[in-house]
């Protein structure tokens, strides 16, 4: 009897341990290690009991010693064995009960812990399929954007093995690195075409100012030029009115000349005729009027007058001259000017 109860007693602890192992063995494929640990825990502390039991109570004997015994003190023992095995009957069924209880209330707590632990790892693992999702996407996305045809690494990492998983990793650190590498040249790319454009802009201002110069220095040619149309107008009407000024004092000087040769003809006919008139009297003719003073005054401040007529219209034309030579120089610099503008603007745009 005692016997079947310690084969029992081990045969449960078989049990206990099998169910421990196998729940271990399910713990450890949803990689619980914290729930192996403590089931290692429970487990060691349940044999760790069920030794001390055994130390406590003798080595059980063989079937065939036990039929001996059994048969040498069946009748001298009967009655002190029969309470004997009600008495161990009684506390080992309670202390097995106990032990059970126990291991069922370390069974229930560890079910529950392990239930917990399942939620946890569920949540985990959605969190790190969410995460991994969003991951991949990105790299997707930049890798769109950046024109890249393949990209290492867009497999998912929570159902892998370690080997394969660090070399996922490995490969994800390149990919991050690659795509660095190629922002890194688009920035640089991107600022040296700021760069470029800054300077675009620069030399864009200096031909628009080129421009309103030019336009400001072609505004100035046309009124220079105006200026000198009409100054040269004027300087030709001066020297025709010049000519015709000398013309017309060439004209009375030949006039004057006429009338003084004519007077000289007359004053020696006069001379001949009294010579040939016998000398009755020698008295002068006298000018009662004063016409022949009156005469040479008149012609003396018209002469005069064309002098003066003469050296103004001079004046007025040596000043309109050096107006019209300042002028055409000012207009040579000018167009000098707005030539070399016009090459340095046609050299920027062709630079």
């Amino acid at each position: 009897m005692e016997q079947k109860k310690q084969l029992d007693l081990l045969d449960q602890e078989g049990r206990i341990t099998s169910e421990l192992t196998a729940l271990g063995a399910q713990c450890r494929g949803e990689r619980h290690e914290q729930v192996i640990t403590r089931q290692r825990e429970a487990l060691a502390e349940l044999r760790l009991r069920c030794k001390n039991l055994e130390q406590a109570k003798p080595p059980l004997p063989t079937q065939d010693q036990a039929l001996q015994q059994v048969i040498m003190l069946k009748k001298e023992l009967a009655e002190i064995k029969a309470n004997q095995a009600l008495s161990e009957n009684s506390e080992l069924s309670s202390g097995l009960e106990r032990e059970v209880s126990r291991a069922r209330g370390m069974l229930g707590s560890v079910n529950a812990e392990a239930d917990m632990e399942r939620s946890a790892h569920r949540e985990t693992m959605d969190a790190l399929d969410a995460s991994e999702s969003s991951y991949i996407t990105l790299l997707r996305a930049m890798a769109s954007c950046l024109e890249m045809e393949s990209v290492d690494g867009l497999r998912p990492i929570g159902h892998i093995p370690k080997d394969e998983r660090e070399r996922l990793l490995v490969e994800r650190e390149n990919t991050c690195q690659i795509l660095a590498n190629r922002i890194k040249v688009l920035l640089e790319r991107i600022a040296r075409k700021e760069e470029l454009l800054q300077g675009y802009e620069r030399d864009l201002a200096k031909l628009r100012q080129a421009q309103e110069l030019a336009n400001r220095n072609s505004t100035q040619v046309e009124n220079l030029a105006n200026d000198v149309k009409s100054r040269t107008e004027e300087t030709q009407y001066l020297r025709e009115s010049l000519s015709r000024t000398r013309d017309r004092l060439d004209q009375e000087k030949r006039l004057n000349k006429a009338i003084k040769q004519r007077k000289t003809f007359h004053l020696e006919n006069e001379r001949l005729h009294q010579q040939q008139v016998p000398a009755s009297h020698h008295c002068k003719e006298e000018d009662i009027f004063g016409k022949s003073s009156a005469r040479r005054k008149a012609s003396k401040d018209s002469l005069r007058r064309k002098n003066y007529e003469i050296s103004t219209l001079k004046k007025e034309l040596c000043s309109k001259e050096q107006s019209l030579y300042d002028t055409e120089n000012r207009l040579y610099m000018i167009e000098n000017t707005v030539g070399m503008e016009r090459k340095r603007e046609q050299e920027i745009i062709e630079s």
